[in-house]
């Protein structure tokens, strides 16, 4: 989304397409369609099922060459693909003959040749993703990367972050909430169980994303109220499963990050690159779900944090992608 905006303020046009939903689309000013270009994996909450996610993979990979024969028939006029990661977009780019520009810290190849260690099933799928990426003319590798050796001209590029223009109290103004704790944001996807009624009794203020009904010191946050980032910096921590998008955003804000693990290859890599910057503690999950953080919290919040890294690689993103038009 942040590439799009810094094309877009170089004056080229871009259309996403992908699984964003609408009200994210809206708060960058994007156009978008719909569009499911990987197979991903199937969760549910912190679990990756890996049955499911086979199940799926298989599901999509019977609808692929179909997928691709449609978005080359509505090509026209697409001087450029940029994909994050989906190995369909490579497929796409190179039927019509244009170029095609992969942008991530991860690949699914490595993802699922990962899994395929334990489920010997996901080998032919990390095979196939590796060929589409092959056919890509340029990686643009962000920080907190995995293994990516599928790829054939790989250019590092500086953080991708979004950079907030409220401060602590307008954010809290917002929300109809006064400041004086210390500010916890917890961000979940659904699905993870956390005891919220614990929480109560701790002497901060929780910050929830996707919470419809809070009580006390426990105050639900809509996924649409503001750009994550604006929450990150009001807050004075933040607990949350490990990706790049928020461990991006503690980095370059100075946040402690605190996380429930899950069975994800790019993990590791994302929390070690973190702990340079900031404290990173791990919270069990059954502590997760009884709500016991206050030592965690604790820990965290006399940890030292040091200054991040550069953070204007949508720029640097987009002057890379200008010389490809």
């Amino acid at each position: 989304m942040e590439v799009a905006r810094a094309l877009s303020a170089m004056g080229i046009q871009s259309t996403v397409k992908g699984t964003a939903p609408g009200w994210l689309l809206r708060m960058y000013g994007l156009d978008g369609r719909a569009l499911k270009g990987d197979g991903g994996v199937a969760q549910k909450g912190l679990d990756i099922d890996m049955k499911a996610t086979l199940e799926e993979l298989a599901s999509f990979r019977a609808s692929t060459e179909g997928l691709i024969a449609r978005e080359v028939a509505s090509g026209g006029g697409i001087d450029l693909v940029v994909g994050d990661m989906p190995p369909l977009a490579f497929e796409v780019s190179s039927r019509l003959e244009v170029p095609g520009i992969a942008l991530g810290n991860f690949s699914w190849d490595w993802v699922y040749a990962s899994y395929a260690l334990r489920h010997p099933a996901f080998h032919t799928h990390a095979q196939e993703a590796a060929e589409a990426y092959r056919k890509a003319d340029l990686l643009l590798r962000l920080p907190f990367s995995c293994p990516m050796e599928a790829f054939r001209r790989v250019e590092d590029i500086p953080l991708i972050v979004g950079r907030p223009t409220l401060g602590r109290g307008e954010v809290m103004r917002r929300l109809g909430v006064k400041p004086g704790k210390k500010i916890i944001l917890i961000s979940f996807g659904p699905g993870v169980e956390v005891g919220y009624g614990s929480l109560e009794r701790l002497p901060y203020l929780f910050l929830v994303m996707g919470l419809e009904e809070g009580r006390g010191n426990v105050i639900g946050v809509a996924r649409d109220f503001l750009p994550h980032w604006e929450l990150v910096n009001a807050c004075d921590a933040v607990v949350t499963k490990p990706g790049y998008g928020i461990a991006a955003e503690c980095v370059s804000l100075g946040k402690p990050l605190l996380y429930a693990s899950r069975d994800f290859p790019e993990e590791g890599a994302i929390l070690s690159e973190a702990l340079r910057y900031i404290p990173v503690i791990q919270i069990p999950r059954p502590e997760l779900a009884a709500g016991s953080l206050g030592p965690y919290l604790e820990e965290a919040l006399i940890g030292r944090v040091r200054p991040g890294p550069p953070t204007d690689g949508a720029e640097r993103a987009a002057e890379l992608i200008r010389k490809f038009l």
